[in-house]
Parts: C-alpha cells; sequence; structure tokens
C-alpha cells in the first residue's frame, strides 16, 4: 500500500515491522491450529475441502517427482501427494507455525503416511538447496505473507529446471468472503472488516493478518520473470479449452461459447468475459512454469 514506511506492512488496521507481522501471524495459527479445518468446516460448509480436492487435481504431481507443499498447515494436500508421486518420490511439508506442523504429523500418521519430512521454515526464506522440487504447491499461503516478492524468489530458486510452481488464493474481488463466509464488500478496509466481522458475531482474528490478494496482484508478481517462465492461468485456459471443443454445460455458458465466436466482435466479447470471470470467480489458480516443452502464456 501507498505510504507505508519503508521495512513496514500491514496487519489488519496498524503499521508494523515486517518481522512483527511474521510473528502475529504465527501467534494466529498457533492459536487456531488444533481446530483449524474445524473452522474451516464450519465457515464454509466443508467446500474448502472441495477446494484442496482441486488443487490437487490441478497440480498434478507425478510419479518420481519430488514436492514441496509449502505452508501445507494440517497435512492434507501433502498426504495425496505422497500418494501421487509413488515409492520413488518424495513429498516434504513445511509450514512456519510449529503447531501447525504438530497436527500435521498427528493427520498424516493417522492416515498412515510416515515418510513426508517436516520442516519449520519461513516462506520468505527456505532452507533448502537451489534446484531441489519438481513442484512447489501453495494453496492458500500468499495472502498470509509479508513479503509476496520474497516469497516468489524463493520458490523460484529452490525450484528444478522444468518444475512448476502452483499457486492458489481465494479472490478478494467478490462480494463475498472466503474465508468467513458471508457477503462483503471488496477489498473492504480493514478497520471497517474488524467492525462488521464483530456486528455478525465473527472472530476477525484471521483477516487481521490477510493482504487482499487478486488475480492482478498474482500477474504481477510473475510478471518480468524472464523467458524461461511461462506463467498459466489456469482457470482461464480452462474457460478457453471449453470454448475450442464446445463443451460448455449450461445454456448461458454455450452462448457466450458461441458469441466470442462471431467475427470482429468475438476478441472483445472474450476480453470482456474473461475481465469478468477474474471479478466473479471464486479463486484465482496460476501455474508458473520453468522451460517448458508446451504452454500457452498467461
Amino acid at each position: 500500500m501507498p505510504n507505508t514506511p519503508p521495512g513496514f506492512t500491514h496487519f489488519g488496521y496498524e503499521e508494523v515491522p515486517l518481522a512483527d507481522k511474521q510473528k502475529r501471524v504465527g501467534a494466529v495459527f498457533a492459536s487456531v491450529a488444533r481446530r483449524y479445518d474445524l473452522m474451516n468446516d464450519l465457515m464454509s460448509l466443508g467446500i474448502h475441502r472441495v477446494w484442496k480436492r482441486f488443487a490437487i487435481d490441478l497440480a498434478a504431481a507425478r510419479p518420481g517427482e519430488y514436492v514441496l507443499d509449502l505452508a501445507g498447515g494440517t497435512g492434507d494436500l501433502a498426504r495425496e501427494f505422497r500418494r501421487a508421486v509413488g515409492a520413488t518420490g518424495l513429498v516434504t511439508l513445511a509450514d512456519i507455525n510449529a503447531a501447525m506442523l504438530e497436527q500435521g504429523h498427528l493427520r498424516l500418521a493417522d492416515a498412515g503416511v510416515v515418510d513426508v519430512p517436516l520442516v519449520q521454515a519461513n516462506a520468505e526464506k527456505l532452507p533448502f538447496a537451489d534446484a531441489s522440487f519438481d513442484l512447489i504447491t501453495m494453496n492458500q499461503v500468499m495472502e498470509h505473507v509479508s513479503e509476496q516478492d520474497a516469497v516468489v524468489r524463493e520458490s523460484l530458486r529452490v525450484l528444478k529446471h522444468g518444475g512448476a510452481i502452483y499457486v492458489a488464493t481465494p479472490n478478494y474481488l467478490r462480494f463475498y468472503e472466503p474465508h468467513y463466509k458471508i457477503r462483503w464488500f471488496p477489498l473492504l478496509p480493514k478497520f471497517l472488516g474488524r467492525w462488521y466481522l464483530r456486528l455478525r458475531d465473527r472472530d476477525p482474528v484471521l483477516l487481521e493478518q490477510l493482504t487482499y490478494t487478486t488475480n492482478a496482484r498474482l500477474r504481477g508478481l510473475f510478471r518480468g520473470l524472464g523467458e524461461e517462465y511461462v506463467v498459466i492461468d489456469l482457470h482461464r485456459e480452462a474457460f478457453l479449452k471449453k470454448c475450442a471443443q464446445r463443451s460448455f454445460a449450461s445454456r448461458r455458458a454455450r452462448l457466450i461459447g458461441r458469441l466470442i465466436r462471431v467475427p470482429g466482435l468475438g476478441p472483445l466479447i472474450l476480453r470482456a468475459v474473461l475481465h469478468f470471470w477474474r471479478i466473479t470467480e471464486g479463486g484465482c489458480e496460476m501455474m508458473v512454469v520453468h522451460h517448458p516443452e508446451t504452454a500457452a502464456p498467461c
């Protein structure tokens, strides 16, 4: 945000030192670690589990790969990735918060998964060697960190040649708050958000440490990475694929698919539809691929 002093960032309605925000975020997640999934279930009516399943399918880990589940919390993604990479692969679960890692350890053990290394690590300064992982996943992570640029740099550093980074965040441009599952004004200032949440008998603890992260913000973070990287907007590519295959299920979507093929007006309609979708879709999902053989740029 503008007018923020150097070395400071926002935590809720306050400007705080960067290091202080990391401590406060850690305290937030330490306080909710044991009931984190229960909180998500209650606030989302279980939808967050569908979101995780969707993330696993899109990230598409393959046998033999080395996967880093960054800020993986309670280990749900790590468990599924471990099955995907097989005996020759490896999945590492990293999180800055020891309490969350402990919960991840217990949940993995309950599922019979005992060969996933757990590493307490700051995403802004990863303790791994260069080119260590084929796939790095960050599912609902970027909005919780202080220095998003640093997270991107560190992820690229530990990514192997030909590897990919999967990033997913909720969509903060909707009239809906994805953590609390209530009506919301897009990018609502935090001091108003605190008041509104208390009015709705909700605890603002999770709101305090969020950085509103939009599709455009993610694209800005990845802009200028160099020709060796291709950024793929997964929702956009899925939409274009359906357009090409004419495989829309709803009547309205089929109508849109026909309109974007109208000579002259089609490209303008497509741009408008994609812009509208970025505002209204449930989340943002992107893949950053290093030296891909074939990929459609974002």
